[in-house]
């Protein structure tokens, strides 16, 4: 199998506590996380309560960016070396 173009990711990013010392992949896989929790709250909202909110859903959508995270490397801790990858954890509105 050719792995020239394949990403070496964590194998389950959820579950990969990434160290403070890697602040710039901390930064970006949080981004991320709110990022997604946005998403799923005007989801939710959109399809249970109020239609209207889904008129900006693309805009957070294409928004959404992991291009940068995919590419940044993990330097310490047991998946150093790996890639971060998104973790899609949720995050309340009341902590973004």
């Amino acid at each position: 199998m050719d792995q020239r173009d394949v990403i070496q990711m964590a194998d389950d990013p959820q579950c990969v506590t990434i160290d403070p010392a890697d602040a710039a992949a901390l930064a970006q896989s949080n981004d991320c996380d709110r990022a997604f929790s946005r998403i799923f709250d005007t989801l939710h909202v959109g399809f249970g309560q109020d239609k209207d909110q889904l008129a900006t859903i693309d805009d957070d959508i294409f928004g959404l960016t992991i291009d940068d995270l995919l590419k940044r490397s993990l330097m310490i801790g047991p998946m150093a070396g790996f890639h971060a990858g998104p973790r899609f954890l949720y995050v309340p509105a009341s902590q973004r």
